[in-house]
Formats: C-alpha cells, sequence, structure tokens
C-alpha cells in the first residue's frame, strides 16, 4: 500500500524526526522573533512578513505534518518507531495555538493604534 511509496531505510527514518523537530523548533523562533519587533516597534511591515512567513511556513509545516502521517499509517500495524513520530506530530502541533495566540495580541495592537 503506502509502503511502496515511503520506502526508507533506518538511517533515513533517523533523519528525518530530528529534521521535523527542527522545522518546528526554527518556525517557532523566527516566527517568535517577528511577533516580538512587532510589539516593539508597531511597525506595519512586520505584519506583512508575519503574513508572507505564516503563509510560507505554514506550507512547509503542513507538508512535514502529511509526511508524518503517512509515516504513522505505513508503521501503524508494526508498531515500529510510532512514539517518536506521535512525538514529532505533538510539536509541530504545538506551534497552532502558539500562532493563534500570537494573532489575537497582533491584533488588539493593531485596533487599539487605530483607535488612537
Amino acid at each position: 500500500m503506502l509502503g511502496s511509496y515511503l520506502k526508507y531505510k533506518q538511517s533515513d527514518y533517523e533523519s528525518y524526526i530530528p529534521f521535523t523537530k527542527q522545522i518546528a523548533f526554527w518556525s517557532f523562533v523566527f516566527g517568535t522573533l517577528l511577533f516580538g519587533l512587532f510589539c516593539l516597534t508597531k511597525a506595519m511591515v512586520f505584519i506583512t512578513l508575519g503574513i508572507i512567513y505564516l503563509s510560507i511556513v505554514g506550507l512547509i509545516n503542513f507538508g512535514v505534518f502529511l509526511f508524518l502521517f503517512f509515516l504513522i499509517i505505513d508503521n501503524y500495524k508494526s508498531k515500529k518507531h510510532l512514539k517518536p513520530i506521535f512525538y514529532s506530530v505533538l510539536i509541530l502541533l504545538v506551534n497552532i495555538p502558539i500562532v493563534f495566540t500570537y494573532y489575537k495580541i497582533v491584533l488588539g495592537i493593531f485596533f487599539s493604534e487605530i483607535a488612537d
């Protein structure tokens, strides 16, 4: 089934999981940097950069999520490597509530600046 599409060796697998964790980590770091710069300067350029950044990183993270999802499906019967794959999925998903929190804060700052 999916095994033919997702043939990977043990050494490949061992590089996938740390790579997905790095993607989640750096997505968080750069997103937080943009958020912090906007909060400090209230410059509209950071809102624009943030929207572009979210679009690009959102697609990348979604692609990684799909890849991990297919790895779970492929390894489900053998129960091989499921725990680290699930942890990687959770790490990716943790960024979603953080993004929504930043979004609400930015909207609050943006609309309070407009009202002033």
